[in-house]
């Protein structure tokens, strides 16, 4: 599909396909140069494997070293065909190709350094982080909450039926307005609320659990007229 965002002068078939895939080349030359190297040290174990000493004798060195050399180098043709292949509906006919592959030639001449490092440090962050413990990853959404709630206590209060709370709604419990505390969990007859609503009555027997600091709690407890039946915190 033509792209219309593209200046008129540069949506010439002769221009926009030659210089997409000269960009689309820039983009790959890390990735060519890190198969090249794989497959320089491919070539060194084929032949450090397949041609034995034992076998060769005083012409080990020589074969070789000419085992090494061609796995790369056929390596290196079936890329550059696998490519061209691939990217064949852009390519120009003729001198214009010539260009665009000298051209590609040099800059990864010129890339070749900064791709084996930008590959290499890519590499060694990838292994970094497989290593790391799953459970060391994991960051709080809020850094600052783990001090916010370092002073926070949850605890479970029973309401009897003498308790100031009982047949009450939270509302005109008003327990957090006094004291400072939250209800943050209603338990009765073996079920449970979170978060109970304002309008939700208190009844004896049930099991209100509760969220503050010390002195919150303290209080809350105090108002209620019981103590409490286990810590959770």
């Amino acid at each position: 599909r033509e792209p219309a965002w593209l200046p008129e002068a540069l949506r010439h078939p002769g221009v926009y396909g030659p210089t997409l895939w000269l960009l689309s080349v820039v983009l790959a030359i890390p990735f060519f140069i890190a198969i090249f190297r794989k497959l320089q040290a491919l070539g060194l174990l084929v032949a450090e494997v397949k041609v034995p000493r034992a076998v060769a004798g005083q012409h080990t060195d020589a074969i070789r070293g000419f085992v090494a050399q061609s796995v790369p180098l056929a390596g290196l043709i079936g890329l550059v065909v696998f490519g061209l292949s691939l990217s064949s509906p852009l390519l120009p006919p003729g001198n214009v190709l010539l260009v665009l592959l000298v051209t590609a030639g040099v800059l990864t001449w010129i890339l070749w350094r900064s791709s084996i490092r930008l590959y290499a440090r890519a590499q060694a962050a990838l292994l970094e982080t497989l290593e790391q413990d799953p459970l060391a990853r994991v960051e709080p959404a809020n850094p600052g909450a783990r001090g916010v709630l370092s002073e926070a206590n949850i605890e479970t209060a029973v309401v009897k039926g003498s308790s100031p709370a009982a047949h009450r709604r939270i509302v005109e419990l008003a327990l957090r307005t006094k004291t400072g505390a939250s209800i943050i969990g209603l338990e009765r007859a073996g079920k449970t609320t979170i978060n109970p609503g304002p309008e939700d009555e208190i009844e004896p027997g049930d099991q209100i659990l509760l969220l503050g600091n010390a002195d919150q709690l303290k209080a809350a407890q105090a108002l209620i007229g019981r103590e409490v039946r286990s810590d959770l915190s």
